[in-house]
């Protein structure tokens, strides 16, 4: 097996070499509609920085030096865009932020070429303060939602309708922080777009504070028809199905019309008629919070460029690694992934896999 991954490497870097990027360029994806601020705290040991806080707690206050912090621009949407953008696609972010957000927005997309033209000022920025623990980089993130709580389909414009009109995917992030609109945005842009032969992708993002409403998104959306492709992670899968596992993964499927994409630490799977299978890059992580979001796009990108399940899994896994790996928090340009999969080792499969 580890032969025919090898294998599905070489091909891909010879079908990255041959892309045409005026050609990509004229691929289209509208993402939606999360945008925060984040501020990353980078925390080596919890007990030690728990005894920290509680020391200047009982002291009336103070500082704690030595935190190697971050800010840069979060949110599933923005995130998925920047890094669609970055691989040479046309990316178009809808949501709802503040003056003093959008000309964030604008900072943070300037660079990669996003466009921010259909992101509404007169809302209230969202920002995250994301503490990112020990060698695993676990995040734990501490959210002020703003705008990104009460988007809904109502909140589209006509130019954003039209925007979606014209281009080869939509996709729905962060259902769980958009608490008044998630569902109804979901499934009305979902039922919208296939009236005009688009593809659409869901990721709920962390659904655990609203599990209650998990019926309703799952009969409104999951299992929807609209509904092409649903991307889950471990924790998403986990609460519509349980202890998590292979096989309850499969029967989840089972339940539901769109394609299921889901992706851990160590694979990636893609199950719809067939179960495919690919191994993570071995590489050294250097931050975990937005690795969804990059695979996402990794994915998005091979489904526009009809790659099957292997090519695509292997691209989605490449543009995540190079993601985690990065010093510097910046995502992958074509060129970057053909140099990144030339040397980077995959990891072993999983056993139950």
């Amino acid at each position: 097996m580890k032969a025919v991954h090898e294998d599905v490497k070489r091909e891909l870097i010879e079908v990255l070499r041959g892309l045409d990027l005026r050609e990509t360029k004229k691929l289209h994806v509208v993402c939606t509609p999360s945008f925060y601020l984040d501020h990353f705290v980078q925390v080596d040991d919890l007990n030690a920085f728990c005894d920290q806080l509680l020391t200047k707690y009982k002291a009336g206050g103070g500082n704690i030096p030595g935190f190697v912090q971050n800010v840069l621009s979060g949110g599933g949407a923005v995130n998925t865009a920047v890094a669609l953008s970055c691989l040479g696609l046309s990316s178009h972010f809808i949501g709802r932020t503040s003056e003093f957000g959008h000309d964030v927005l604008k900072f943070f997309a300037r660079n990669s070429g996003m466009d921010v033209s259909h992101a509404k000022t007169d809302g209230k920025l969202g920002q995250t303060l994301a503490i990112e623990i020990g060698e695993r980089k676990i995040n734990v993130m501490l959210n002020d939602v703003g705008s990104n709580y009460d988007f809904t389909f109502d909140s589209l414009r006509d130019s954003d309708l039209e925007l979606i009109e014209s281009s080869q995917l939509v996709s729905v992030h962060d259902w769980g922080t958009n608490v008044v609109g998630g569902t109804d945005l979901a499934a009305r842009t979902f039922e919208y777009a296939k009236q005009y032969n688009v593809k659409t992708y869901f990721d709920s993002a962390d659904p655990s504070p609203r599990t209650n409403e998990l019926p309703e998104l799952f009969e409104r959306v999951i299992a929807n028809k609209n509904l092409d492709m649903l991307s889950m992670n471990q924790n998403e899968l986990g609460q519509h199905v349980g202890e998590v596992s292979i096989e309850r993964a499969i029967a989840f499927k089972r339940r539901v019309t769109p394609r299921i994409d889901y992706h851990t630490p160590s694979f990636a799977a893609s199950m719809d008629d067939n179960v495919t299978f690919f191994p993570a890059y071995d590489v050294e992580l250097h931050r975990s919070t937005g690795a969804g979001d990059a695979w996402n796009a990794g994915n998005i990108f091979g489904e526009l460029l009809g790659l099957t399940p292997a090519f695509r899994l292997c691209l989605a896994n490449a543009v995540a690694g190079y993601y985690v790996s990065s010093k510097r928090a910046v995502h992958p340009t074509v060129d970057d992934l053909i140099a990144f999969v030339k040397a980077q080792q995959l990891r072993a499969l999983p056993s139950e896999v």
